[in-house]
């Protein structure tokens, strides 16, 4: 065959094929049975399911979800149901499609045959807004095991459906059924009663000791203050009536732990001693909005089962008792002051107009201009503006250290360095909306280093937060004062004196003196007479003597010129600075002796300028040069 001939057939075929393409008759959409049970899930308001020769089962759907629950159990018990399997049931039915029926007089119909002439192995009720549907479960074919007969009331039909369609129905209550605790929606609960039951020891007037047992009950509720600011409040204490600003984070934690809490099992009509729920360690009662009856919930005992620790809790809604890995419950809150708020204010630093703090070393006011701060008391002091922004972002920092640190009312404030207060901060805030000014004392005391106690305006509760805060507190205008303690033109020394121990050979100390004659700087003392000034090492002394700066201020009290050996004129060092200033003046810094830095190899030293109380830590460099001498070798 031609290459040519081959072209035309291939030619001819083509157009054929197109011809064909073009006249071919439409083929028919594939038509798909009519499921029995078409209804999307949303639409199904309740399922009965009567297995044979067992209890019926009713699950039934709320019109509002609850805590994101739909489906509950209805009968034989009033339990919720785990969506998802009531889900299950409802896909099951779905599958459910009219293949092929089986009709009444045609060859295979014989109900008795497919286990639905007298009793079904499963009947299912199906209630949609306006209607009622019924299948029943047959037997499964011995030709086909993959299959199951099933009947549509209302309709003779036999059809056959997935052999495991029934199953889902066929779950027990415990399987079928939610396994939490509680049930509610979060954004709708408005209040909180926590009870907790205690037992402790106490002693009368005579001596006698006994063991008190008793209910702490605590009541919070969301609610607008008198400021016009909505949220958490601790409301009452016992009898007691109170508005305090609690951290709203712990309760929606508390709220979403409570209903995610997963039981391991249910125990009906229990023994409540048996589980320490007749008297139970905790219990919390919830309110809903529009809701008539609170929700309890009450924490037993923990104990071992097996591998692992469980803990029983108390449902008010079931009236069961149920248990829970331990694991799964070890950071819900225990006790009222879990849910307390650890900061002191309730207030922005920028509502504020002056703070003022107040102690045994004086006074100190500082006030809010144009949105940075400003000192007014003491008049005329000189701050350094970074370290004054920072000193009061600190203020604002202050917390109570954690829930351990709430130590309630009590009788011996001079037990906890609060009377007197050691110091008081006073905040002013000026009113808003017609609202009336506010002054706010707060009290520090220190009763040991590591503990700080204080106590909030209105308050007889006693707090603890950070041992450092008192020192800071303490220390009023030093947290903020301009670090430079003394300052000269270069040209304008004429005199200086070192004399420091040595820290390692005992008697051994470095001293020189020196004075500058006619523009040149030579030695005075006798030690060191005929000897050069070496001129590099003078420049390194001059440059760090006549601008002298603290790292750190630490304190005026004297007890810490006690400390750090400052108190007398027998010192570890001492600086003596003669210079012009209009007239021949003189400084004197004391210097301590080297002390450790906790956590490091560093040692530090502490100085203090004669005539000025304050002491304030030493910059590393001044020491070392004056150590070092000027003496050329």
């Amino acid at each position: 065959m031609s290459w040519r001939t081959t072209v035309s057939l291939a030619a001819s075929f083509a157009g054929l094929t197109l011809l064909w393409l073009a006249l071919r008759p439409e083929r028919p959409p594939e038509i798909k049975p009519e499921p029995h049970f078409p209804w999307l899930t949303e639409q199904y308001t309740k399922i009965e399911i009567q297995p044979r020769d067992q209890a019926e089962v009713i699950l039934e759907r709320r019109p509002e979800p609850v805590a994101g629950l739909s489906w509950f159990i209805t009968k034989p018990v009033e339990r919720p149901a785990w969506d998802p399997y009531v889900a299950e049931m409802i896909g099951s039915l779905r599958e459910l499609r009219n293949y092929g029926p089986v009709r009444p007089g045609s060859e295979g119909y014989d109900p008795a045959r497919a286990g639905l002439d007298k009793k079904a192995e499963l009947v299912v009720h199906v209630h949609v807004p306006g209607q009622k549907k019924t299948i029943r479960f047959g037997a499964v074919p011995l030709q086909d095991s993959s299959q199951r007969w099933y009947m549509i009331d209302g309709d003779p039909n036999l059809y056959l459906g997935p052999a495991g369609a029934p199953d889902p129905f066929l779950r027990s209550i415990s399987e079928i059924r939610h396994r939490g605790i509680a049930f509610f929606d979060r954004h709708r609960v408005v209040k909180i009663e926590l009870q907790e039951h205690f037992k402790r020891a106490k002693v009368d007037s005579t001596g006698n000791s006994s063991v008190e047992e008793g209910c702490d009950v605590s009541e919070f509720e969301f609610l607008e203050n008198p400021g016009g600011q909505r949220g958490w409040y601790w409301v009452k204490a016992g009898d007691r009536a109170l508005q305090e600003r609690l951290n709203e984070g712990r309760i929606y934690q508390l709220l979403a732990d409570l209903i995610t809490i997963q039981a391991e099992d249910f125990i009906e009509t229990p023994d409540l001693a048996k589980y320490g729920l007749d008297k139970p360690s905790i219990k919390f009662r919830i309110w809903m909005r529009e809701a008539g009856q609170p929700i309890e919930v009450g924490v037993g005992r923990a104990e071992k089962a097996g591998e692992k620790e469980i803990t029983y809790f108390l449902s008010g809604q079931t009236g069961e008792v149920a248990s829970v890995d331990s694991r799964r419950v070890e950071f819900l809150p225990r006790t009222r002051h879990a849910f307390r708020s650890t900061a002191l204010y309730d207030f922005s630093e920028e509502e504020i107009a002056w703070i003022e703090l107040t102690g045994e070393m004086g006074r100190v006011r500082l006030k809010r201009e144009e949105q940075k701060w400003a000192v007014e008391h003491p008049e005329g002091f000189k701050a350094d503006d970074q370290a004054l922004a920072l000193f009061v972002a600190e203020l604002f920092a202050i917390r109570i250290k954690d829930e351990n640190g709430f130590l309630g009312a009590q009788p011996d404030l001079k037990l906890f360095g609060l009377d007197p207060p050691g110091i008081t901060l006073t905040v002013h805030l000026p009113g808003k909306s017609g609202a009336s000014d506010r002054t706010l004392p707060y009290k520090f005391g220190r009763v040991k280093r590591s503990d700080t106690c204080l106590m909030k305006p209105g308050s007889d509760e006693v707090f603890a937060t950070g041992g450092s805060v008192h020192t800071k507190l303490d220390k009023l205008e030093l947290n903020f004062r301009d670090p430079v303690v003394f300052s000269v033109r270069r040209d304008a020394l004429i005199e200086i004196s070192a004399d420091l121990e040595d820290e390692k050979e005992l008697g051994k100390r470095h001293y020189f003196w020196i004075e500058k004659k006619n523009g040149a700087w030579a030695f005075r003392d006798a030690a060191h007479q005929g000897a050069e000034v070496d001129p590099e090492k003078l420049s390194d002394v001059l440059t760090l003597v006549n601008y002298i700066a603290a790292e750190e201020f630490l304190s005026r009290r004297r007890e810490a010129a006690r400390e750090y050996g400052l108190e007398t004129n027998n010192t570890a060092g001492r600086l003596s600075v003669v210079y012009e200033d209009g007239e021949r003046k003189t400084i004197v810094l004391k210097i301590s002796g080297p002390f450790p830095t906790p956590g490091t190899d560093e040692k530090v030293r502490y100085g203090m300028i004669e005539g000025d109380s304050t002491v304030f830590r030493l910059k590393a460099p001044l020491v070392e040069k004056l150590k070092a001498g000027v003496e050329a070798r």
